[in-house]
């Protein structure tokens, strides 16, 4: 059994609003390597995702 997450919606939702990864990394105080893992669409910590979600509410 293979988990697979995607974060597709998540960089859709930064191009209608206009973000460039690397305002959303500094807007969400992402690192690189963490943003390397969105970008595979590898997993994150939670707290990644809470800081994610709370800037977008």
């Amino acid at each position: 059994m293979t988990n697979k997450v995607s974060y597709n919606n998540l960089f859709k939702l930064l191009i209608d609003k206009g973000l460039k990864k690397k305002d959303f990394a500094k807007l969400c105080n992402l690192s690189a390597p963490t943003m390397a893992k969105l970008s595979k669409n590898e997993y994150v910590s939670m707290d990644v995702l809470v800081r994610i979600c709370t800037e977008f509410q």
